[in-house]
């Protein structure tokens, strides 16, 4: 997850900015499902023994048993994001602010740069309310 602070440092005159602007929510989003699936894996292996252990049952868990949680969560991430670069992906736009600042010929000094898609927020809100 702290690596997708990396590409939000990036400006204007650096190539790939809209590589940039999908990255961060790659890597925070994947960052996220490994970290949440390993605690939720985690949890739901100790629930198991102590179920089965209040039964007095022996249980043997493998790691193959615990597995499909993690590939649930990451594979549903995966898709999502994926559909989210394909069909709406987060493009660097410049906006230039010629209200606040200008020079003498009325051309804008200031300018700021920023990620920006319409269509994006769908996306986003489905990605966060899954996870």
């Amino acid at each position: 997850m702290a690596s997708s602070v990396l590409f939000l440092g990036w400006q204007d005159p650096w190539p790939g900015l809209d590589f940039a602007c999908m990255a961060t929510p790659w890597l925070l989003t994947l960052g996220f499902s490994t970290a949440f699936s390993a605690l939720f894996t985690k949890i739901w292996r100790i629930n198991l023994l102590f179920e089965n252990a209040i039964e007095m049952n022996r249980t043997n868990l493998r790691a193959q048993d615990v597995l499909w949680p993690f590939l649930l969560i990451t594979t549903t991430n995966v898709a999502l994001l994926t559909s989210w670069t394909l069909v709406a992906p987060l493009q660097w736009t410049i906006t230039f602010d010629e209200e606040r600042s200008s020079d003498q010929f009325g051309r804008p000094t200031d300018s700021y740069g920023s990620c920006q898609n319409d269509n994006s927020h769908r996306f986003a809100l489905s990605i966060g309310a899954f996870n």
